[in-house]
């Protein structure tokens, strides 16, 4: 039986060409850490205020929340929340009327589709304004709300596999 010397290089080129593909995409989604998780909020949440403008403050926390308190999942898919996550806030007081208002609530209701959420509660509520909840399969949910005198923007990283106490005790050490 003769043997293929040119087999090692094909399945080298497979490998190659998954990595570059899709394939590792997926793979490198669920290995995302805590950190990178909370990284994609923020640029999250960034490009939601540059979308619907206005002043914002900042009020993003920087401490980890255990998912359970959430009562987000931790992104194996089991449902015990046994992960770890971040929040964010962002405030605007911003007068709008309620048309600029609904407006902003659709942007971000388009933005956070396109980025996989899927509504749970969206509209009017009252004559006070305009509430959004969204969420993704990572146990990720994102609240925005506006009215005609300020916005509000808040949530949690997606849910991510983590030891919540090590986190915990390395932003400590980095605080001294």
């Amino acid at each position: 039986m003769t043997r293929n010397r040119h087999w090692p290089g094909a399945v080298a080129t497979a490998v190659l060409t998954m990595l570059l593909t899709g394939c590792a995409a997926a793979d490198q989604e669920d290995s995302m850490t805590p950190y990178e998780a909370q990284d994609t909020l923020v640029v999250l949440f960034d490009r939601i205020q540059t979308e619907v403008g206005g002043d914002w403050e900042n009020q993003d926390d920087p401490s980890p929340m255990s998912c359970d308190v959430r009562g987000g999942g931790d992104g194996d898919g089991d449902g015990d929340g046994d992960g770890v996550q971040f929040t964010a806030t962002r405030m605007s007081v911003y007068p709008r009327t309620m048309d600029e208002a609904k407006a902003a609530t659709a942007a971000v209701t388009a933005l956070l589709t396109d980025e996989g959420y899927e509504i749970l509660e969206s509209g009017l509520f009252g004559e006070e304004g305009y509430d959004l909840t969204m969420t993704n399969n990572k146990g990720s949910n994102i609240n925005f709300g506006g009215n005609d005198v300020a916005m509000g923007l808040n949530g949690g990283s997606d849910c991510r596999p983590g030891d919540f106490d090590q986190i915990l005790d390395e932003l400590r050490s980095q605080e001294k």
